[in-house]
């Protein structure tokens, strides 16, 4: 069995930490609730891409590249959704 890596162990911490503090930023239900929702979902999403790119570009596995590649189809099509939204709702 593989011994677990530091580095993925702090990251994950952080990642989870980072969850938290997102979590925090929603606030409360209010009429504005929506736009920090799609915000913070957007940057979300951005970091996800930027790791399914990394896994196209250095993984050995073609599942893992298969995958990243629909990754990255399925959330920026969700990023240019919520942008839309955005541009009409709150005139951005």
């Amino acid at each position: 069995m593989d011994k677990p890596d530091h580095k993925v162990m702090t990251v994950q911490k952080e990642m989870k930490e980072m969850d938290k503090k997102m979590m925090d930023a929603m606030g409360d239900k209010d009429k504005m609730y929506d736009k920090r929702f799609m915000e913070l979902m957007i940057s979300h999403h951005e970091g996800g891409i930027k790791m399914a790119k990394d896994a196209i570009n250095n993984s050995e596995r073609s599942e893992i590249k298969d995958m990243a590649k629909k990754i990255i189809e399925t959330q920026k099509k969700e990023i240019n959704q919520m942008e839309g939204w955005k541009k009409s709702w709150y005139q951005e």
